[in-house]
């Protein structure tokens, strides 16, 4: 049974824009090399103006992007923030010995935080009071030395595991509350250059796929089939197993030429449309509260 954005095909209809195909030996451990999903137009591969070659973007599990992507990130942030809240702690501290006290660099802090345990952190900056000590152990150490240490050797250890033990450690949080925030972000906010499809039926460990829209990557035509029969034989590399309907092929083809003729416009010009929006609203606000006077 397919879902609402995938169809089934049958062997005597040619390959197309939007056909899922798995690659063989897609039970590798390589997530790159397991799914993709045609993008060259149906006019070209008809017209046979494509050279006998076909362009695709793969398919990624969807537990993999979460891992390797989604977790990353949010463990980027966070201890992009983390690290922030702390310095500007440490900071304060040194600001009372010493008013001209420059601001310590993040590289400096996290090399402080590898090598040195809280206490004797509390110690250097003057901390004594049993209760700022506790805090400042548990709400910024302790997360930040395991976010460090994940980034330190990120092969080691699950990062929804870490991200999971670092938002308990902060907010008392339960796992449910990640995945509730894994939720909203992969279906209402997914970056522009990933596309989700709910997965291939029959295979169960697909719930869920993520076009990489990004990494395009070509292949012979020769190199799929629709033939079950033919695949077993040994000679393409690729069997197609399904299609992405319409209009979801339509939606997945729209934002895959948005991502590539999109113009990018200097850092400098949202600056100044932000000085610009501000200048207006602030004579729009003194304008209203001189009314009140």
């Amino acid at each position: 049974m397919f879902s609402v954005d995938i169809e089934g095909t049958v062997e005597a209809l040619p390959v197309r824009q939007g056909d899922i195909f798995i690659w063989r030996g897609q039970e590798t451990n390589d997530p790159w090399k397991q799914f993709g999903i045609v993008v060259t137009a149906d006019c070209d591969i008809a017209q046979s103006k494509t050279h006998n070659s076909l362009s695709y973007v793969p398919l990624l599990p969807l537990r993999h992007y979460i891992e390797a992507f989604w977790a990353v990130q949010r463990l980027k942030r966070t201890i992009e923030q983390r690290t922030g809240d702390a310095i500007a702690l440490v900071h304060r501290h040194h600001a009372v010995a010493n008013a001209s006290a420059k601001r310590i660099t993040t590289e400096a802090f996290h090399r402080w935080i590898r090598s040195t345990s809280a206490d004797e952190i509390c110690n250097g900056l003057g901390i004594s009071d049993e209760k700022e000590r506790r805090k400042f152990s548990e709400k910024h150490y302790k997360i930040l030395k395991k976010l460090i240490d994940y980034f330190d050797a990120p092969k080691a250890t699950s990062a929804l595991s870490v991200l999971c033990d670092v938002r308990f450690l902060g907010n008392a949080d339960k796992p449910e509350k990640v995945v509730e925030q894994a939720v909203d972000d992969l279906t209402d906010r997914l970056p522009q250059d990933c596309f989700l499809i709910s997965g291939i039926p029959e295979h169960h460990e697909t719930k869920g796929l993520v076009a990489m829209l990004r990494y395009v990557r070509a292949m012979d035509e020769d190199d799929i089939t629709s033939s079950l029969a033919v695949f077993r034989d040994g000679t393409p590399h690729a069997l197609r197993v399904c299609r992405l309907t319409s209009p979801f092929k339509f939606a997945l083809m729209q934002q895959f030429a948005l991502l590539f003729t999109r113009v990018g416009l200097p850092d400098s010009h949202d600056e100044h449309l932000e000085q610009v929006v501000k200048l207006v609203c602030d004579e729009m606000l003194s304008e209203v509260t001189r009314g009140l006077k």
